[in-house]
């Protein structure tokens, strides 16, 4: 970095590490557009592959966080490109990381961190930091100041939460429970991780909507909205948090509250594909279609990650609204990638209904129960709850006259 670079740093005593004070030209009107690569295990250890995947998830959740950024799925779109490797082995790692110009592939920046495992926290600051300055985009103190708001000092905690994250990721009812217990291990670790709470929010959401009924339900969402709600009395910004408590709202049948809460997130974390593709979901079934779709399409634009369950919300949408052709394509995509999941068939069901594909929705119905033998209907009511019954009778009807036990 140059002597004028350096004289636009000023320390932030918070965590004793550098930001930048000012940009060192203005950020341009629409944000630059970063993609972040998969960061490679170089280790010759397959386990140390958390490594790697956290850092990259941190590195997204902070850079989704700076003003005049936008991250992106499809590094084809992107301006800039973020690329790196870590190697761990016996307490020591090495963290590289690499940014370059989409265009041309002219490297802006490189770098280099040697340290201790548990150094990986300073490392995610310092590559933030300094792809910040590198990509010209202005860092305000309240960026820096949120920058690494969540996360945890503790490495112990941190690896905690990088195996639940994978478990929470399989979507079944064993993995999500697993994912729980791993988060709760975290915040024994370090209480005041916030982004385990609200993970461990999620996965007790999970359960009140497919794999709990009455009493036991009724606690799940209770779970979900209490831990939220003790992380947003701490930080009123948090958007995930808000969004989940959004999700709770939902499965109460509470519309009105579920689509204050969805808005509000996303107009705190407008470059948060997560929280796009939740507030998407959440307008379908209130009715919103127009911006479900649009709330759905940037999500999957945004998505430094593989978000798959957007796509499968977008086939929802455009089944609804009509586009039956568009939805095909979103659906299949979708099983492509989680081929396990009976809910993909079950969807693709509901598609070849709209439209008008009985034959192709029978034996969608028929591959669904051949993956998970007790689907019924009772499940799918619980677990998608629309504002208007008329919506719910029609869809109900569809997948009943497809095959669908009661």
């Amino acid at each position: 970095m140059g002597d004028d670079a350096q004289s636009l740093i000023r320390t932030v005593p918070r965590r004793g590490y550098l930001f930048p004070r000012e940009a060192l030209v203005s950020v341009p009107r629409r944000g630059c557009l970063l993609a972040v690569l998969p960061f490679e295990n170089l280790s010759s250890d397959p386990e140390q592959h958390f490594f790697a995947a956290g850092l990259q998830l941190d590195l997204e959740a902070a850079l989704g966080l700076v003003s005049g950024l936008d991250l992106r799925a499809d590094p084809a779109v992107a301006d800039f490109h973020l690329s790196g490797g870590v190697r761990a082995a016996s307490g020591s790692i090495r963290v590289t990381a690499r940014l370059s110009a989409a265009e041309g592939g002219r490297q802006l920046w490189n770098g280099r961190f040697d340290g201790r495992a548990d150094d990986i926290f300073s490392f995610q600051d310092e590559i933030t930091r300094k792809v910040a300055v590198a990509m010209q985009v202005e860092l305000t103190k309240g960026d820096s100041a949120r920058l690494w708001d969540g996360q945890t000092s503790s490495l112990s905690a941190w690896e905690r939460y990088v195996e639940a994250h994978g478990f929470y990721l399989r979507w079944t009812e064993a993995d999500n429970s697993r994912a729980r217990d791993l988060l709760r291990e975290a915040l024994e670790i370090d209480p005041d991780y916030t982004a385990a709470k609200v993970m461990l929010a999620k996965t007790w959401w999970y359960d009140g909507r497919f794999y709990t009924r009455g009493a036991d339900r009724l606690h799940a969402i209770a779970e979900t909205e209490r831990i939220v709600n003790e992380v947003l009395a701490r930080r009123p910004d948090a958007a995930n948090a808000l969004m989940t408590l959004g999700g709770a709202a939902w499965l109460r049948d509470a519309h009105d509250e579920a689509i204050a809460h969805c808005r509000r997130a996303c107009e705190l974390s407008p470059s948060d594909a997560w929280v796009l593709g939740f507030g998407g979901m959440i307008h379908i079934f209130s009715g919103e279609l127009a911006e479900a779709q649009s709330l759905l399409v940037r999500a999957a634009s945004l998505s430094p990650q593989t978000f798959a369950w957007v796509d499968y919300h977008i086939a929802h949408a455009q089944a609804w609204i009509g586009e039956h052709e568009g939805a095909l394509p979103r659906i299949n995509s979708y099983i492509a990638v989680t081929p396990q999941d009976p809910w993909g068939q079950m969807m693709l069901a509901v598609v070849h209904s709209f439209a008008g594909r009985t034959g192709d929705a029978h034996l969608a119905v028929a591959e669904a129960l051949r993956r998970q033998a007790d689907m019924n209907m009772e499940k799918f009511q619980r677990s998608h709850r629309y504002r208007d019954p008329a919506r719910l009778e029609k869809v109900t009807a569809m997948l009943y006259s497809a095959g669908l036990p009661a």
